[in-house]
């Protein structure tokens, strides 16, 4: 094998890595034992189906009522079209994303909502340079003049605590503050996301909630065909439930045995079937937007190809490809550049915070898949390699597109023109013409 070989099998690997499968993760003893004895993916699966949705997939129709209700009680106008457009949100089937970079601006909030004033001072004295110097007298002035502009009174002593301002022989040297100049910007927008995210009940996010009386009613028909199912005091003392008022949580991350992440699969399946049962929703569409609201939790992907019944995945496979193909957050090229740095995972993300994100060179459209292929590659190697391949806002979409795959067969049979047909990989080809 010769250099230039093994040079194009390193670059194809390494197109490959980001699609190698997970290893297999060995379940918990107790949960898998708990599958045997008394069914636990078949309990779990009905009650998580009559819980109500935990809060982590956020619906347009609630952003919309937290920003009526914000703007009414701040006297503050913020204009969700506008965050949107500037993709600080993201709408993905329904659903509304706040990208890392955004996320990590409102921690910023966080940190120095008490220091606003201070902050625009020190942008005001260091005039965008990096080592901006200044002697006492005219930092004095200044310090003066913006106290009374703005009616504040500024805390040096956070300067000199934090040593963003320090004094070397008479001379006063100001940090620079790039880091906040969108956070200074927006000052209201963080304000408010900041809010929108104290607001969120931390249980409501993590748990799901069911009445005790629907519980009880579960785990009484279900305790009558399997004798060996836990005492309800067993589960509140695995923390697999919580206890509530008139209520129970279902713990889905901290409960002692993890029935919930080792049957994800199992449990999200049985949902998906019944919910197919269930007349009162109107579409296969709502059914699954219904399914991911209520099993897709911090972005996990339950497996549903070798769960369910040859029509539940055919009714899947065809509806997660109308959703895909529906999809408007996957329109077009010119964003795109700007969407994924918005969503790319850092630490710290100084192009978002000093703005300069919004001199990125958009991706240029291209007719050749691989062309175009080689283009987002070469943009992503920019940006040290990952700029594409997370996209934490469409996560959705990626699981989707994974099941389509997995569902997808060598033979699919598909209508064209009022007549059934057999492609090969049907599905598969629809979403990579789109």
């Amino acid at each position: 094998m010769d250099h230039y070989q093994q040079s194009a099998i390193a670059k194809l690997q390494n197109i490959l890595k980001p699609y190698k499968p997970n290893h297999i993760r060995h379940k918990n003893e107790k949960a898998k034992n708990a599958k045997f004895l008394w069914n636990a993916p078949a309990f779990f699966g009905k009650i998580v189906l009559q819980s109500k949705p935990n809060n982590f997939l956020k619906t347009i129709e609630y952003f919309e009522k937290f920003v009526v209700d914000y703007n009414k009680n701040n006297g503050v106008t913020i204009q969700l079209n506008e965050l949107f457009q500037k993709h600080w949100l993201r709408s993905i089937l329904g659903f509304v994303h706040i990208p890392p970079a955004v996320r990590s601006v409102v921690f910023d909030y966080k940190k120095y909502r008490s220091y606003k004033y201070e902050l625009l001072l020190l942008r005001q004295l260091g005039d965008k340079r990096s080592n901006a110097k200044t002697t006492i007298s005219k930092y004095e002035k200044a310090l003066s003049d913006f106290q009374e502009h703005h009616n504040v009174v500024i805390d040096e002593g956070w300067f000199e605590e934090t040593k963003r301002i320090t004094n070397t022989d008479g001379i006063i040297k100001i940090a620079p503050v790039d880091y906040y100049f969108v956070l200074l910007d927006n000052w209201d927008v963080f304000a408010f996301l900041y809010a929108l995210r104290e607001n969120d009940d931390e249980k409501a996010s993590r748990c799901l909630t069911i009445e005790k009386g629907i519980f009880d009613s579960i785990y009484n028909a279900h305790k009558a065909n399997f004798k060996s199912t836990p005492s309800i005091e067993e589960l509140i003392n695995d923390k697999t439930i919580l206890e509530a008022e008139n209520e129970y949580y279902i713990n889905i991350y901290g409960s002692k045995i993890p029935y919930f992440s080792d049957y994800e699969s199992e449990i999200a399946a049985y949902v998906w079937q019944e919910l197919l049962l269930d007349n009162n929703i109107a579409t296969d569409s709502d059914r699954l937007k219904r399914l991911l609201k209520i099993t897709f939790y911090r972005e996990r992907w339950p497996k549903l190809e070798d769960l369910i019944a040859f029509q539940a995945k055919e009714s899947f496979l065809k509806t997660a490809i109308e959703l895909v193909l529906a999809e408007s957050d996957l329109e077009g090229v010119n964003q795109e550049i700007t969407k994924c740095f918005l969503d790319y995972r850092l630490g710290s993300n100084l192009g978002f915070q000093n703005g300069s994100y919004l001199d990125l060179t958009p991706l240029e459209r291209a007719t050749d898949y691989y062309d175009f292929h080689q283009q987002m590659r070469l943009r992503s190697k920019e940006s040290n390699g990952n700029l594409f391949y997370v996209q934490e806002s469409r996560s959705l979409i990626g699981y989707l597109i994974y099941e389509i795959v997995q569902l997808d067969t060598a033979y699919s049979k598909i209508v064209e023109n009022g007549k059934i047909v057999f492609q090969h990989f049907a599905y598969i080809k629809k979403t990579i013409i789109r």
